[in-house]
């Protein structure tokens, strides 16, 4: 199987730890679920809110806040419902859920994921994980 099509399927660990030469860049929802960030992160995120709020792309630059100009991808996630930008070296610096804590952790494990694997937003608030 070459990597296009490997991106074309659903994310699975196993799979794409079998690719020897393709760079774990994924996306993670709220529940855990993991896709692949096509055709990159950013445009993901651009996608999804442009979905969910039913904008155009150019109202969805229009709504960005001049303050999020320089950090543009932090002001995307929560209008994207929350999907998470994985790198093999880490994530941005955002709230997460419990189940996106599991996939990091399992992403680890596997050797994908080497960067911090902060607590979820509940746990943070002072609730066990």
């Amino acid at each position: 199987m070459t990597d296009d099509e490997i991106l074309r399927l659903p994310f699975d660990i196993a799979r794409h730890k079998a690719a020897r030469y393709l760079d774990l860049e994924i996306m993670v929802a709220p529940n855990g679920t993991a896709v692949y960030a096509l055709p990159s992160h950013q445009e993901f995120l651009i996608k999804r809110a442009m979905e969910l709020h039913h904008w155009t792309r150019e109202a969805l630059m229009d709504a960005c806040p001049p303050e999020f100009y320089g950090d543009f991808m932090r002001w995307l996630i929560p209008l994207a419902g929350g999907w998470i930008p994985v790198w093999p070296i880490g994530i941005l610096d955002y709230p997460l859920t419990r189940p996106q804590v599991g996939l990091l952790r399992r992403l680890k494990l596997a050797g994908l994921y080497r960067g911090h694997i902060p607590a979820s937003k509940k746990a943070a608030a002072g609730e066990a994980l």
